[in-house]
């Protein structure tokens, strides 16, 4: 039978692996609720050893060695509480267990398995002097079916890979699914808002114009007539997109001085000043009255 690394460092003393056996104890309770029934095999073994190993060397100053099969023996041998036959047949199995696990064998355990083994070995450290209360039973609702074994992930990977990816491959559908209506939506946004300015831009005159009373300067303006930008215009005329005089008002173009315009409306009042629509070189726009005249 294969022997594995000894779970006690050479030189304790017998305190000091009973102490250590009482540990590994504890630790295999701890795995054991955690679903790890293998491991927690591990630790009931090594907590024997360090248990058996701390009561030869307390009762009889025997140490022995590393071989677990030397163990045994000495065990049997012992003339206060030797071990029974099927006790060391018992235990051979569990050690065989043990080699397997420690060399990376595939090995499934059952939890009523593991915890038959532990109630075993609990009654062994009480006889040896490590009286240890019995573990608490494990809840039904946390036990696996019987002959069934927690999965590892990778065993959970293989299982369940076609649905992990089909689960995969949705999320990924509906998040470029979001995406592309997020960027329609916004897209529809930006269109939204360069229609609403073109249609602004468009706007020839006022929603309410009112038209000034009487006679307005210059007095020769009137719709149908054809007037020319005054001579001390310098800049230009700005013919805008609509009256006012909001700076944000397209200019659709600047006329040069003397430039010749067919009068469409008029006049209009807006912002204190006399506004005018008029059309040049096939464009439409609005002037300020004071710097047209009627040749």
């Amino acid at each position: 039978m294969p022997s594995s690394k000894p779970w006690f460092a050479k030189g304790q003393t017998a305190a000091e692996l009973i102490a250590s056996g009482k540990a590994r104890y504890a630790l295999s309770l701890a795995r054991l609720r955690r679903h790890q029934p293998e491991l927690a095999l591990l630790s009931l073994l090594g907590s024997l050893d360090n248990v058996l190993r701390g009561y030869l060397l307390l009762h009889h100053s025997q140490t022995v060695a590393d071989d677990w099969e030397a163990l045994l023996a000495a065990m049997q041998d012992d003339p206060m509480y030797p071990l029974l036959p099927e006790e060391v047949q018992r235990l051979q199995r569990m050690h065989h267990l043990h080699a397997r696990i420690v060399q990376g064998d595939t090995v499934t355990l059952a939890y009523d398995t593991v915890l038959t083994y532990q109630q075993f070995v609990t009654m062994l450290l009480a006889r040896y002097g490590v009286p240890i209360s019995p573990p608490e039973s494990i809840p039904a609702s946390l036990r696996l079916p019987p002959g069934a074994a927690p999965l590892s992930a990778r065993r959970l990977w293989r299982q369940y890979r076609p649905q992990f990816m089909a689960v995969l491959l949705i999320g990924l559908l509906l998040l470029v699914g979001t995406l592309t209506i997020m960027f329609v939506q916004q897209q529809r946004a930006v269109l939204s808002a360069t229609n609403a300015e073109s249609a602004a831009a468009l706007i020839t005159q006022p929603d309410n114009p009112r038209p000034l009373p009487g006679i307005l300067a210059p007095r020769t303006l009137a719709p149908g007539r054809t007037a020319y930008v005054r001579a001390d215009v310098v800049d230009g005329l700005p013919l805008q997109a609509q009256p006012g005089t909001d700076p944000t008002i397209p200019v659709r173009l600047y006329l040069e001085r003397n430039t010749a315009v067919e009068v469409l409306v008029g006049p209009v009042e807006l912002d204190g000043v006399a506004w005018w629509q008029v059309r040049v070189a096939n464009q439409q726009g609005w002037c300020v009255g004071e710097f047209l005249e009627v040749r």
